[in-house]
Order: structure tokens, then C-alpha cells, then sequence
């Protein structure tokens, strides 16, 4: 009986061995599935979304650009689940550029690209005007009006401020006055809680990182030409960041690029007790061609402010073309740069 009997306890113990594991593989060929299903249905929406925002900017070169983050991506259903529509006409703050088009905007810190406002009815707002070096003063702005022409964009009119862009070709590629640029942003919070500094063009150490970032783009005879050498806290941790754009585009009388012309934008930040470069925005031409067989894109950085008052300063990089401009606007997220708003207008 005694035999017996730890026969069909030992029995009991193999049959209770055997069937865990097979619950446990079910249970992880199912959850393997949903998740790649969720991928699937993530990697289309993002698809979509990014093709959206493409539409009706065939001139703007979109290949080297960084990808949206997933928060910008998905802000749209996040927005839906926390607030109502009218709580966001309401609270949103607004970004509008020099050009008069919104850029984009924010609630609560959350990112909203601006073709998601269209259908909203967002009254009028004050808005605090900065520049480069400080805050200007504020000026009361229109009801967005979305306009159709050359292609859709939120327009604000700035009363008491007459600030219309200048597309002339000599202004925008060999004049720019880029510390008398200017930008609106409506929310409550010092968007300027730290100012940046300009340094010298001319300091060797930073010449070499932009030689070689050349070299790197089989751009070695191309003469390294600093425009700005911008030193700012970014995060507010007491750890200076660099950024440094740099570009030699010009057009002679004949409307000919010539060969080894760029345009570039850099942060240099420490990560990991090491400087490591980031790079925002990138354009090289390592060989001569005609104007109108392809458009060369000249990079600025006219501002770095706090966009949505997380105490964060945001680095917004704008993109110059013969009768267009756009601008985009990248955030630090966990050391890595990340492009959450981009908008722009142009033939």
C-alpha cells in the first residue's frame, strides 16, 4: 500500500509538471501576438500621421530630418482621453512665428502640432513676444484663421505689430539680421528662464568639430564657416550646452550652388562625461548644379526658449529656401534630441 501509494503521489507531481509549462507557452504566444499586432496597428498610425503632415510641403526636403517622437505622434488621443474639446480651445498655448503662422502648441506640457487646431475654434490670445536676446513686451493676437493658400496653415494677426518676412533672395541668404527675429508664445510662464550667450565664431575647438562632422560628409575641402556659437543651460542643471550652426551657402549671378556648400546645426552636450554631438539639421551639396534642379536649405537657430513651460528650453532650428521658411522645434528628452513641432510656409 505504502508503494503504492507514492506511486500516485509521484504521479500527481509529474502530471502537475507537465501542464504548467503548457499553460505558461499558451499564455506567451498569445501575449507575443497581441503585441505584435499593437505594433502593427502603432507602426500604420504613425504612417498615416506622418504622411499628414507631409502633404502640401512637396518643397521642403523631409529625408534628413529626426522623426517625430511617439508623444508628439500620439498626442492627439492622449488629448481626447484627458480633455474636452472646449477645455482645450480654451487652455491651449500657442507658439506663432515671425511669418504670422502658428507653429504649434501645448497643454499641461503636452505637444500639439498644429494641424491638429484646425478644427478648433480658439479665440483670441496675449501673447509674449521674445527675440533671440529677451522678452520684447506682448501684443494681442487674432482668432486663428486657417488659410489654403500656398498651403494650409494657422494664421494669427499681431495687432499693434506690423511683422511681415521678407522673401527677397539677397535679405534672406546674405543680410540676415537673425537677433532681430521675433516669435509669440501665449502661455503664462517666462519662456526666456535662462539666457543664452553668443561666443566667438572663431574658437578653434569648435572649428574642429564642425571640420570633421565635414570630413565625415566626404566634404573635406569645404571651408568650416561658424554663423552662431550659442552657449546655453538647457535643462537648468547647471551644465552648459552648445549649439553651433555653420554654413557657407551663397548664390553667384548665375543662381549656381557651388560645389562644397552646407548648412548645418549642432548640439554639443555632455553625456556620460563625454561631449557628444547632435546633430539638428543637415544639408550638404559637395557638387556644383543649377538653382531651379534643386533647392539648397540654409539652418538658423533664432531662438531657444521654453515652449511649453516645463522648464525645459526647447532649440528651434529654422530652415531657409528661395520663397519659403519653416521651422521646427526640439526638445532634450532622457540625452537624446528630439523633434516634437515642426510647421512652415512657402511656394
Amino acid at each position: 500500500m505504502k508503494i503504492k501509494g507514492i506511486i500516485i503521489f509521484i504521479f500527481i507531481i509529474l502530471l502537475a509538471v507537465g501542464c504548467s509549462p503548457k499553460s505558461d507557452d499558451s499564455n506567451q504566444v498569445t501575449t507575443s501576438h497581441q503585441d505584435e499586432e499593437k505594433s502593427l496597428e502603432y507602426n500604420e498610425l504613425q504612417k498615416e500621421d506622418e504622411q499628414k503632415k507631409l502633404e502640401g510641403q512637396d518643397n521642403v526636403d523631409t529625408s534628413d530630418l529626426v522623426s517625430l517622437s511617439s508623444e508628439a505622434v500620439d498626442t492627439k488621443s492622449k488629448l481626447k482621453q484627458k480633455y474636452s474639446m472646449s477645455e482645450v480651445e480654451k487652455n491651449i498655448n500657442l507658439i506663432v512665428s515671425e511669418s504670422l503662422y502658428v507653429l504649434g502648441g501645448s497643454i499641461d506640457g503636452n505637444w500639439i502640432n498644429s494641424d491638429e487646431l484646425y478644427e478648433l475654434n480658439i479665440g483670441e490670445k496675449v501673447y509674449k513676444l521674445y527675440s533671440f536676446l529677451g522678452k520684447l513686451g506682448e501684443v494681442q493676437g487674432s482668432e486663428p484663421v486657417l488659410e489654403k493658400e500656398p498651403i494650409e496653415y494657422l494664421h494669427v494677426d499681431m495687432k499693434n505689430e506690423n511683422s511681415k518676412y521678407d522673401y527677397e533672395i539677397e535679405k534672406v541668404f546674405e543680410k540676415l539680421d537673425w537677433l532681430s527675429y521675433k516669435i509669440a508664445v501665449s502661455g503664462n510662464w517666462n519662456a526666456l528662464p535662462r539666457e543664452p550667450r553668443l561666443q566667438s565664431s572663431n574658437i578653434d575647438t569648435y572649428s574642429k568639430i564642425i571640420k570633421e562632422i565635414l570630413s565625415n560628409n566626404k566634404m573635406n575641402d569645404a571651408p568650416v564657416k561658424i554663423l552662431q556659437n550659442i552657449k546655453i543651460d538647457l535643462e537648468g542643471d547647471g551644465i552648459d550646452e552648445v549649439i553651433i550652426s555653420a554654413s557657407n551657402i551663397s548664390f553667384d549671378k548665375d543662381n549656381i550652388h557651388k560645389s562644397g556648400a552646407y548648412s548645418l546645426v549642432v548640439l554639443l552636450k555632455i553625456i556620460n562625461s563625454e561631449v557628444q554631438n547632435l546633430t539638428l539639421a543637415e544639408s550638404y551639396y559637395p557638387d556644383d548644379q543649377e538653382y531651379y534642379n534643386g533647392v539648397q536649405y540654409r539652418y538658423l537657430v533664432p531662438f531657444v526658449l521654453d515652449c511649453n513651460g516645463d522648464g525645459i528650453m526647447e532649440i528651434i532650428v529654422e530652415g531657409l529656401y528661395y520663397e519659403g521658411e519653416w521651422m521646427e522645434v526640439f526638445e532634450i528628452q532622457n540625452n537624446e534630441i528630439h523633434r516634437v513641432l515642426v510647421n512652415g510656409v512657402g511656394l
